[in-house]
C-alpha cells in the first residue's frame, strides 16, 4: 500500500474516530488507538474524536495532532456528519498529506485521495431488519442514506477490518464483498476489567438479598432489547421466582419514556442503576450471579468478555455472533420469548458451573492476548513499518 510522507520522512495517518460515540466503540478505541501510535513509531498522526473525556485523555501522544469536535446527538449529528462525509473529512485527508486513513466509525468519506482502512463495528449494517424485529436503531430514512453511502466508502477502501468471522461473512454476503480484502481481528478484555479485579459489596447489586442477580450491562438502543423486559417481569411473577430473581439494568434516562414508565411499574424484579462508569464495572460484575443480555444483535461484544474474566456466567441470547463469542461459557435463550428467557433464569444450577472458570480462560485464549497485539494487525493491515 503507497504512502506519503513528511518532511521528515514520517507517514502521515489520519486516524478518523470523529463520530465514536458509542460506549463499545469508545472502549475499543480508547484502548486501541495508544498502542498503534506505539506500534506506528515511523509515522505521526492526526486523530479525529469526538471532546470525551474518555476519548481525549486516551488518544493524546508525543507524535498525535488531536482535532477534538463536539458530541453531537440527533439531527445535529445526522447534518455534521453528512457535512463531514460528503466534504469536511476529505478537506482534511488532502490539506493534511495524508499516506493512509483508518476510519474507526463504520463509514467515511468515499474516493479519498489516499488508502482507506475502514473498521466496521456496527452490526446494524450486516444484520437484516427483520433479524432486528423492529429493534433498530435507525429510521427508514436514515437507514437507506448509511447503506448507501456505506457501500460507497467500501467500495473504495482498500481494507476492511471486521471483529468476527461472523461479521465476515455477513458482510461478505450482504455486499458482495471478496472475504480476502476483510481483515478479522478480534480484541481482548478491556483494561479497565484487567486493571484491577472487581470487589463485591461496593454497589448496590450486593446490598440484593435475593440468589439470583442478573445485570444488564447496556445503555439503549433499540436492538440491545430492552423492551423486553416488562414481559420477563411478568413470567418472572407467574412462575413464583419474582422473590428470587433481580434484574439490575443500567439505563438511567437514556430509554424512552414510554419504557421507563412500563418498568416503573416492575421494580419488584428490575432495578435500573443508571449508567455505569468505566471503574465501576468489575465491582458491578463481582456482586451479579450472572451477565444478562438479551441483545438481537452484536458485532462482537466486549461484556461478554468482561464476563468471562469476572468469572461470572452469561445468560444471553441464541444468535450467531453470541454463539461465537460465548461458547460454552454461556446458556442460551430465544431473546424475543419471554419464556425462553425465564427457562434460562430458572436453571440455577448451571448458573455456576464447577468447569465455568476452566471454559472461560480456555474462551479467552484464543482471542488477542492484549491490545498490543490488535494494535500490531491494525499495524499489519494498513501496511506501515511496526515497531
Amino acid at each position: 500500500m503507497p504512502s506519503r510522507a513528511d518532511a521528515g520522512g514520517k507517514t502521515r495517518i489520519v486516524l478518523n474516530a470523529a463520530n465514536v460515540t458509542g460506549r463499545g466503540a469508545s472502549i475499543v478505541v480508547a484502548n486501541l488507538v495508544p498502542e498503534l501510535y506505539a506500534a506506528l513509531p515511523e509515522a505521526d498522526f492526526l486523530t479525529l474524536v469526538p471532546r470525551t473525556p474518555e476519548l481525549m485523555e486516551a488518544v493524546q501522544g508525543d507524535r498525535a495532532t488531536v482535532v477534538a469536535g463536539p458530541v453531537r446527538r440527533g439531527p445535529l449529528n445526522d447534518l455534521g456528519r453528512l457535512y463531514d462525509l460528503h466534504r469536511g473529512l476529505r478537506r482534511i485527508v488532502e490539506q493534511s498529506g495524508a499516506g493512509v486513513c483508518l476510519t474507526l466509525g463504520d463509514v467515511g468519506p468515499a474516493g479519498l485521495p489516499c488508502p482507506h482502512v475502514v473498521f466496521l463495528h456496527n452490526p446494524l449494517f450486516v444484520y437484516s431488519t427483520e433479524e432486528l424485529a423492529g429493534g433498530g436503531d435507525w429510521p427508514p430514512l436514515k437507514r437507506h442514506y448509511l447503506l448507501w453511502q456505506f457501500r460507497r466508502t467500501i467500495r473504495h477502501a482498500s481494507r476492511i477490518i471486521v471483529q468476527t468471522p461472523v461479521m465476515r461473512d455477513r458482510l461478505a454476503a450482504r455486499f458482495a464483498v471478496d472475504v480476502g480484502a476483510v481483515e478479522v481481528i478480534p480484541q481482548p478484555v478491556p483494561r479497565h476489567v484487567t486493571r484491577r479485579r472487581g470487589e463485591p459489596g461496593r454497589t448496590p447489586i450486593g446490598a440484593c438479598a435475593k440468589p439470583i442477580r442478573l445485570l444488564f450491562l447496556a445503555a439503549y438502543y433499540g436492538h440491545k432489547n430492552h423492551r423486553i423486559l416488562p414481559a420477563v417481569a411478568r413470567e418472572l411473577r407467574a412462575r413464583g421466582l419474582a422473590d428470587r430473581v433481580q434484574i439490575f439494568v443500567t439505563l438511567g434516562g437514556t430509554a424512552p419514556a414510554r419504557l421507563r414508565a412500563e418498568l416503573a411499574g416492575c421494580t419488584d424484579v428490575i432495578t435500573d442503576l443508571g449508567p455505569l462508569g468505566a471503574a465501576t464495572v468489575a465491582d458491578a460484575l463481582a456482586d451479579a450471579t450472572a451477565l444478562f443480555l438479551p441483545t438481537l444483535v452484536e458485532s462482537y461484544g466486549l461484556i461478554y468478555l468482561e464476563a468471562m474474566a469476572s468469572d461470572r456466567p452469561i445468560l444471553t441470547s441464541d444468535r450467531d455472533f453470541a454463539r461465537w463469542m460465548c461458547g460454552d461459557t454461556a446458556r442460551y435463550f430465544d431473546p424475543l420469548d419471554a419464556r425462553s428467557i425465564v427457562d434460562a433464569i430458572a436453571a440455577r444450577p448451571e448458573l455456576a458451573r464447577a468447569d465455568l472458570r476452566t471454559l472461560a480462560d480456555a474462551r479467552l485464549r484464543e482471542l488477542p492476548a492484549d491490545w498490543r497485539a490488535v494494535a500490531s494487525e491494525f499495524a499489519r493491515t494498513l501496511s506501515l513499518p511496526r515497531g
